[in-house]
């Protein structure tokens, strides 16, 4: 079985480093996790293009060209951005599933158990643009965060990082209450920097329940994956090196040594290439 896990960045690495944590039950044999790069190129984000229907052509044909050459089982988009595209793109015919869902199921779960309803999204300007968590609880609030997800690719020390958390928080209008709320890491480069959030949220004496999807995602992705299995690491470019040192720093501080060996063993394949 080979499994597939894509990003429009390395954002989803951090569910497959959740993925190599999570416990085993039953697993599947013979299986070979390929984590796949979606971006087009280095200085070309879906963040930054131009057009919702840019987007939608470039994701489109990246995942047609990555069934067709690779022929995988099961396709996990582990972006919320990307995951918002799914439904208004033409698929491959194999499983394919993204972060929505299961972000939305968890947060309803998560608010009947314990009464909240207040709800904060952080996430990428594309994400909140595309409403896809608006109105799930009866105060629900969207902080867009614009740039963080690179930043988050190129700053070791995080020093930046909780500035501009900081920033886009206090930026808020109408300006953010105190007390309980739910709070949705709505990317998933946000989730290596979770205790960053934490403390910026609780300078401004939030009580955060939070919701980091990606642990959520790899709970899923665990039955289709043995930790014995091959691990391959597959982009449209090299990974530059700034973020390349960022990202293996951020792997080793959770012991992820299997994604370090893929990403040093990084394969290079012409996704966008007509």
């Amino acid at each position: 079985m080979r499994l597939v896990v894509t990003d429009s960045g390395l954002g989803g690495l951090s569910v497959c480093a959740d993925l190599l944590k999570a416990p085993t039950g039953p697993t599947a044999k013979n299986t070979e996790l390929l984590y796949v790069n979606a971006a087009p190129d280095p200085r070309r984000s879906y963040n930054s293009m131009e057009s919702l229907a840019e987007k939608q052509e470039v994701f489109q044909t990246f995942l047609h060209r990555l069934a067709d050459s690779y022929q995988p089982d099961h396709i996990f988009v582990a972006c919320h951005t990307l995951s918002a595209l799914l439904p208004e793109i033409k698929l491959p015919e194999i499983p394919i599933q993204g972060m929505l869902e299961l972000t939305r199921k968890a947060v309803l779960e998560k608010a009947k158990e314990f009464g909240y309803s207040r709800l904060l999204i952080l996430a990428t300007p594309t994400t909140i643009s595309s409403k896809v968590y608006d109105q799930l609880l009866p105060d629900t609030r969207s902080i867009a965060c614009p740039g963080l997800a690179d930043m988050i690719s190129s700053d070791v020390t995080g020093t930046r990082i909780i500035e501009n958390i900081r920033l886009f928080l206090s930026g808020a209008n109408p300006p953010l209450s105190p007390g309980k709320v739910i709070v949705v890491l709505g990317c998933t480069h946000y989730g290596w920097r979770e205790n960053l959030f934490l403390e910026a949220l609780e300078d401004i004496s939030i009580e955060p329940f939070l919701i980091n999807p990606n642990r959520i995602a790899a709970q899923q992705l665990v039955k289709q994956w043995s930790p014995d299995d091959a691990i391959r690491f597959i982009g449209a470019h090299s990974t530059p090196i700034e973020e390349r040192g960022t990202l293996i720093h951020l792997l080793e501080d959770v012991g992820a040594f299997p994604l370090i060996t893929a990403l040093n063993q990084e394969e290079v394949f012409s996704f966008f290439k007509k």
